[in-house]
């Protein structure tokens, strides 16, 4: 890769980073996962296949077989989706949405600053995001602008994000956030996935299920 293209990749990894919502985070100790979950959100459930599916997405992009175990990608990935699904149940409850016009028009414009989708693609990948995420990450992006509006009308960008991060904090809180231990615990001031529980190893890569 020409230094280039690779200082045009590191500009767009705060980009992805941004996507993924990085910065958000909160969790609670919670009861016992249900067979099959690799965590449960209140009345929802995110399923390991669902995990597994994109571990083996990502393995399949960076040249790797399938079931390539890798612990790191396979929390960023479930701590993504757990996010995700904070931001979808937060967004339902405060009426916000998107038109898919709009996801279009920002993944059209997240193409053109990185060089193109495959160059887009490659940053997604560095953010342990697979590009058949794209869209649904950049409809998360908006949904967090979306609701800053709602939340904080008069503010500027850095207090809205503030309030929606209080918001998915405060949510996360009531659904009692609930990660299997197989994957780790969720920090709860943090909205992000932490260590193993003490008495579990490094986890495999998930199985179907």
């Amino acid at each position: 890769m020409t230094s280039k293209r690779t200082a045009r990749l590191r500009s767009k990894a705060g980009v992805t980073a941004g996507l993924a919502l990085a910065g958000l985070a909160l969790a609670a100790c919670g009861g016992a996962v249900a067979a099959g979950s690799a965590a449960v959100l209140g009345d929802e459930r995110i399923p390991t296949s669902e995990v597994s599916e994109q571990v083996a997405q990502i393995n399949s992009a960076r040249g790797l077989p399938s079931d390539t175990a890798n612990a790191a990608t396979t929390a960023s990935i479930l701590q993504r989706l757990v996010i995700t699904n904070l931001v979808d149940q937060a967004a339902q409850r405060l009426d916000v949405t998107v038109s898919d016009g709009a996801v279009d028009a920002d993944l059209l414009a997240l193409e053109a600053n990185a060089g193109g989708r495959e160059a887009l693609d490659e940053a997604l990948l560095q953010s342990d995001i697979p590009p058949s995420a794209a869209s649904d990450q950049v409809r998360v992006s908006l949904l967090v602008r979306e609701m800053g509006l709602v939340l904080d009308p008069s503010g500027d960008p850095q207090t809205q994000n503030t309030a929606v991060f209080e918001y998915i904090v405060a949510l996360s809180e009531e659904l009692d956030v609930t990660i299997s231990p197989r994957f780790g615990t969720w920090e709860p001031t943090q909205l992000a996935l932490g260590p193993l529980p003490d008495d579990l190893s490094t986890p495999a890569a998930p199985a179907a299920g």
